[in-house]
Order: C-alpha cells, then sequence, then structure tokens
C-alpha cells in the first residue's frame, strides 16, 4: 500500500474522496474476524480538482435516476438507446498520423453502459466456467 501512496504522490494524484457507505469491502465473517475496508479510489489531479469543485454535490441530483435506470435495465428489460452509444476516439501516436495502425483506439462508453456491464458480469461470474472453456482466452478472468 505504501508502493500506491507513493505513486500517487509521484503522479501528483490525490484521492477525490466519497458520499455515502464508508466501506465497500467486506469479508463476510462475523465478530471480531469481520473486516471492513474502503478499496474503490478515485484520483485526479489538482487542476481537475479545482475545475470540478461541486462534482461530490452532483450525486443526490442525479443519483436515483441513475440507480432506476440501471435496475430498469437489469431486472425490468428496459432498454435506454442512449446507454448504448459509445464514443470512439483516436488519439495520434505519432505526429502527423496518416494511417490507423498509429492512432490509440479509446471507447469512452456511457457511465450507465459500465454499471449495467459490471453488474451482469457479476450476476454471471459462476454460471461462466460452466459454459465457456479455459481455452477462450476472451473471457479469461483479468484479461
Amino acid at each position: 500500500m505504501e508502493t500506491f501512496r507513493v505513486a500517487l504522490d509521484d503522479c501528483e494524484l490525490q484521492d477525490i474522496g466519497f458520499s455515502g457507505q464508508s466501506f465497500t469491502w467486506c469479508n463476510k465473517r462475523e465478530g471480531v474476524a469481520m473486516i471492513h475496508e474502503r478499496l474503490d479510489r478515485c484520483v485526479c489531479n489538482f487542476q481537475w480538482k479545482n475545475l470540478f469543485v461541486d462534482a461530490k454535490k452532483v450525486w443526490p441530483t442525479v443519483g436515483e435516476r441513475v440507480i432506476k435506470a440501471c435496475l430498469g435495465v437489469l431486472n425490468e428489460g428496459h432498454v435506454l438507446d442512449l446507454v448504448y452509444r459509445t464514443l470512439i476516439v483516436l488519439i495520434p501516436k505519432v505526429k502527423r498520423s496518416e494511417r490507423i495502425f498509429e492512432f490509440h483506439l479509446i471507447s469512452l462508453c456511457n457511465v450507465l453502459y459500465e454499471i449495467v456491464a459490471k453488474a451482469l458480469v457479476n450476476r454471471f461470474r459462476n454460471v461462466l466456467k460452466e459454459m465457456i472453456s479455459e481455452t477462450q482466452s476472451a473471457f479469461i478472468l483479468g484479461l
């Protein structure tokens, strides 16, 4: 953990903080063996933090709508057309890029899409082992 803190300092990044529950992980044990930790972190540089001073104040305004939209897709089969739109950005690797392989391809997915996709992965995690062969590298955990 100390190495991580040093890396954040070297890159001049700082934790944005959080609102809501203090802990994002529990080992699901009981009594004195129970451990709660805040694993999820979001970091930014000084310029970003100054540009978005009120970023944490937005969740109370949009949070309920985000939750309702995601649960509608997951539990009721709603289709939100805007959720599935993704912007593709090409970042040049070299000056005067002309060929496609001279660009980094970055996809900017809608945050609702990211939440729904993550929830689906978590729901299917246990059954995927039975449905997908270990040799199918596209489905190897961690890749």
